[in-house]
């Protein structure tokens, strides 16, 4: 842990909010080897399970993303001020959705009583302010000319990081606007994605919410990749080919969604239904 003496304040928040994720996520499997209670037909500490996973990547993204701009901008009130932020809104992500499994009710499109109508908003600007940043940081990578690796990684990262940035906002803001995932009716006997639970029968925003989210993490990956295997040019070709394919999947789904269609007709052309079996 010595690379984390000399990080800048900034780093060392983002991988503290890393670490905090990562503890919430061994405790909640640990629950769940001992906790057989249900909610909605899986393990009440499911959720905990997933969200706990997906932000640490998250802010395993910030941490590395921020140490990979000049110092300048990593000692600067801006990325201090996003870390901070980011990692108060966290904690009180962190803290919700693990009391809501311990008592077996659900965090999310909770409205039965004043407070919880009160909590889920909170919860959801909090969500917010988690996201967010990603595009401030996105917007300095594109910016700072000291930015440590090629132009390829530099693009893709930049790109990726607004792009997803603004899809995960219009898919959770229909989340939220609709107090539920789903476009059509339950059919009798549905489908869903093991793990995931993503339905295989109807329109189900989460799966653009997935791929716009984890964009901020796969694009820069993307670039690395092709930065190191490939020539500067076709590097950067690489980088923004990963960069719209990704975009694609992200918008694409959510089109998908609101349509009442199924991520299982994903490469289905448009106007062409897909038989769904019950």
């Amino acid at each position: 842990m010595e690379f984390l003496v000399g990080a800048a304040l900034s780093v060392q928040l983002m991988w503290f909010g890393t670490t905090l994720c990562l503890a919430w996520f061994l405790l909640s499997c640990l629950a769940w080897c001992f906790d057989r209670r249900m909610l909605f037909g899986e393990s009440v500490w499911a959720k905990p399970i997933r969200f706990s996973s997906s932000l640490a990547m998250h802010y395993a993204t910030y941490a590395f993303v921020i140490s990979w701009l000049s110092p300048s901008w990593q000692v600067g009130i801006t990325m201090t001020g996003t870390a901070i932020v980011a990692v108060v809104s966290l904690v009180f992500q962190v803290g919700f959705i693990g009391i809501q499994a311990a008592r077996a009710e659900p965090s999310h499109f909770n409205t039965k009583t004043p407070l919880m109508r009160k909590l889920e908003l909170t919860m959801a600007i909090m969500a917010a302010i988690v996201t967010a940043p990603m595009a401030i940081v996105g917007a300095v990578v594109l910016f700072d000319e000291g930015f440590v690796f090629s132009y390829a990684v530099r693009l893709a990262t930049g790109f990726g990081l607004i792009f997803g940035t603004v899809m995960t906002f219009i898919s959770a803001y229909h989340l939220g606007m609709r107090q539920t995932p789903y476009f059509g009716k339950k059919p009798e006997n549905e489908r869903r994605i093991p793990g995931l639970d993503w339905s295989l029968d109807r329109g189900d925003l989460r799966p653009a919410h997935f791929f716009a989210t984890h964009m901020m993490q796969a694009m820069p990956i993307a670039g690395l990749v092709a930065a190191y295997f490939l020539t500067p040019q076709i590097a950067l070709l690489g980088a923004l080919a990963m960069t719209f394919i990704w975009g694609w999947l992200a918008v694409k789904s959510y089109r998908l969604a609101v349509q009442g269609r199924s991520i299982e007709q994903l490469f289905v052309p448009s106007g062409v239904s897909k038989p769904v079996t019950s």
